[in-house]
């Protein structure tokens, strides 16, 4: 365990990064601007790009040449006289003789340089080569001295600089060259008929032979009056009508009747008038059990299935419940499909040979593809076979929209076709089943009938051994019957008076709901009679009613008739009076015509003498006004942007993330020694010195 705290981390060079920063943005940018320039070759020609400059150093190549002349005019001299030819400075000696020089040496000397000419091993001379510096050179073969060069003294500069140089094909080139000859020509006709402007215009312009100019014209009368329509009188607005007729007074005629007399109903005799009937002699003790020999059994109707057992209804047929679509014309998703296809496949032929035309007769005109009027007809052609194209597909949605559209009626109405057969056999089926089942059920009920039957026939003959006595102790139940028997009879003497005195009831209240039924009768009888006397009075009325409409129509109809003669009479009085304006405006028109044609006659002699006089300048204006030389247009070039490096701001990043680090380790650091102090005060001091010792 140390305690020495982390270390910080050193600063970082931000400058040395800025520098750096910049030197990569430099270089970035010098890589955009290459890869943005790049060079274009076109049929017309085509552009070369190129990065720097040249500087060509004129005093230094005048020098230069002067000292090769000089040289040259020496050289020329020592051959002529046979001597040997000594460089400015002195030459080597001891060359061999009729050697005419040795190999160069390959190093740049001037001036004195020449005194330091070495020779190589093997007695072979070296002759300095001036190439540089604006020095002069000489031949290794002859040593005579060789004449500088202008890329000896030419040097690149602005190598961040982009040059562009445009150039054409001999083709193109030749036809600039040819319209620059027509342009000169054309200028100098132009120049020559300015002297005839001159001319011209130095005279005053005054037309001759012109007609008088109209201001005015006659002969065409006066516009007539508007007819007085009030002598053809006044239209009628109204008629005298006949008195509307009164009403009937219906309530004078009585009201209807309601009120009958109430008859008194007899609710029958109160209760013991005739006596009460007796409950009879106690019944006798009853003797348990009976003689049942000989008696039938009861019988339990058909056995399951005797008559045959009721049929459900058949399998219900499948419905067709969606329409099948997979065989219809398909609509289509993109151009070319279906109808579509049909009717583009023919108008792409078409499209095609008018685009051929066109390029044909633009280039017959002397128009090339890349000129403003080329490109103008192209784009025209362009948005009119756009526009054909986009309604031919239009067309052809709408034609397969209608082609799927009928199809799927058809096989809709072929489906309901069969829903309906099926389920017209559905309900064929079950009648059949249904009259199956009746069939069933009514045999079902004949078997519970005669079932019925025989039990009744078998509960009769069981009453009947009951009533006869058969059961033992008959004197028993004699006596028992006969007292009931007594008692019976005086319970229907009671019984019977009783029914009497209900139907003396009866009678009584049938006469009394007769008599109600007859006064009601009679009522209804007079309220119909007072009903049928009130509709007689409002057919009377009605019918004066229908009176009054009638001649207040024929009223109306007369008042019309009228107003229709007024206004026939002064709608041809209006037409008289229009005929008569028309014929004045016509005759107006025609002097006014005349006129017209006079001035434009003298307008027209006028435009024809300024024509004549114009003439001369208008030639000028036409021949300076040519074509001008138009030059081929080059494809542009957008280059992508080079981004640099970001040394900047990487130094920035690795300088935040040590200092972060550092945080980091100093924070650790610190909770470390904190804990190491909880933990030496928690022990003795001793402990705690001897654990922090270390």
């Amino acid at each position: 365990m140390g305690k020495k705290s982390p270390a910080p981390p050193p600063a970082p060079d931000y400058a040395a990064a800025a520098q750096q920063q910049g030197q990569a943005n430099l270089e970035a940018a010098r890589l955009t601007a290459r890869l943005s320039n790049p060079n274009i070759s076109t049929p017309l020609g085509g552009q070369r790009v190129t990065f720097g400059r040249d500087v060509f150093d004129q005093a230094a190549y005048d020098k230069a040449m002067a000292d090769y002349n000089k040289q040259l005019e020496a050289y020329n001299a020592a051959k002529a006289s046979g001597q040997p030819y000594a460089p400015p400075s002195g030459r080597p000696t001891g060359l061999p003789t009729g050697m005419p020089g040795g190999a160069m040496m390959g190093g740049q000397f001037e001036g004195d340089d020449f005194a330091r000419a070495a020779v190589e091993p093997g007695g072979e001379p070296v002759y300095p080569d001036y190439s540089a510096r604006g020095g002069l050179r000489y031949d290794p073969t002859s040593g005579a001295p060789v004449a500088p060069t202008r890329e000896q003294f030419t040097s690149r500069t602005d190598l961040d600089t982009p040059f562009i140089e445009q150039y054409l094909t001999p083709e193109a080139q030749a036809t600039l060259e040819a319209q620059q000859r027509v342009e000169k020509a054309l200028a100098g006709l132009g120049e020559q008929a300015i002297g005839t402007v001159r001319d011209v215009y130095g005279q005053k312009f005054t037309p001759t032979g012109l007609p008088e100019q109209q201001f005015r014209f006659g002969g065409y009368g006066e516009v007539p009056t508007a007819p007085d329509l009030g002598q053809f009188g006044r239209f009628r607005g109204g008629f005298d009508v006949e008195a509307m007729p009164n009403a009937p007074d219906l309530m004078g005629m009585g009201r209807a009747g309601a009120d009958v007399t109430q008859q008194n109903i007899d609710f029958g005799p109160s209760a013991g008038l005739y006596g009460f009937a007796g409950a009879g002699p106690a019944a006798p003790s009853q003797i348990i059990g009976a003689n049942l020999g000989g008696l039938g059994g009861v019988s339990y109707g058909p056995v399951e299935g005797q008559y045959g057992f009721a049929r459900g209804y058949g399998a219900v047929p499948q419905l067709q419940e969606r329409v099948d679509v997979r065989d219809l014309a398909a609509l289509p998703a993109e151009l070319g499909l279906t109808g579509q296809s049909a009717i583009l496949s023919r108008l792409s032929p078409t499209l095609t040979a008018e685009r051929n035309a066109l390029e044909n007769r633009l280039r017959n005109q002397g128009l090339t593809p890349g000129t403003e009027a080329y490109n103008r007809e192209m784009e025209l052609f362009n948005q009119k076979a756009n526009d054909l194209l986009q309604q031919t597909a239009a067309e052809g949605l709408r034609m397969d929209a209608a082609m799927r559209a009928q199809g799927f009626n058809e096989r809709q109405i072929q489906n309901e076709i069969a829903n309906r057969a099926r389920e017209a056999s559905f309900g064929m089926r079950a009648q059949q089943t249904e009259s199956f089942n009746r069939a069933v059920e009514q045999n079902l009920r004949q078997g519970l009938s005669l079932s019925e039957a025989t039990n009744r026939a078998q509960e009769q003959d069981f009453r009947q051994r009951l009533a006869a006595g058969q059961f033992g102790r008959e004197g028993q139940q004699l006596a028992f019957t006969m007292g009931q028997s007594a008692q019976d009879m005086y319970n229907r003497a009671v019984e019977q008076n009783f029914a009497q005195g209900m139907s003396a009831t009866e009678a009584r209240n049938r006469a009394a709901e007769q008599v109600f039924q007859q006064q009601t009768a009679i009522q209804e009888l007079r309220n119909r009679a007072l009903m049928q006397n009130q509709a007689t009075a409002l057919q009377d009325f009605e019918a004066r009613m229908g009176r009054q409409r009638e001649l207040f129509g024929q009223g109306m109809s007369m008042a019309g008739l009228y107003n229709e003669a007024i206004a026939a009479e002064r709608q041809s009085e209006l037409q008289r009076a229009q005929a008569e304006a028309a014929l004045q405006a016509q005759r107006f028109n025609q002097a006014r015509a005349g006129a017209e044609f006079t001035n434009a006659a003298r307008a027209a002699g006028l435009q024809e003498q300024l024509a004549l006089r114009q003439l001369p300048l208008n030639e000028i204006a036409a021949i300076m006004s040519g074509a001008q030389v138009q030059l081929p247009q080059f494809q542009s070039y957008q280059g992508a942007d080079v981004a640099a490096a970001p040394i900047f701001g990487a130094a920035t990043a690795a300088g935040d993330f040590a200092q972060k680090n550092y945080q980091n380790q100093v924070a650790a650091y610190n909770a470390k020694m904190g804990l190491y102090g909880d933990i030496g005060g928690a022990f003795a001091n001793p402990l705690g010195k001897k654990l922090f010792s270390g």
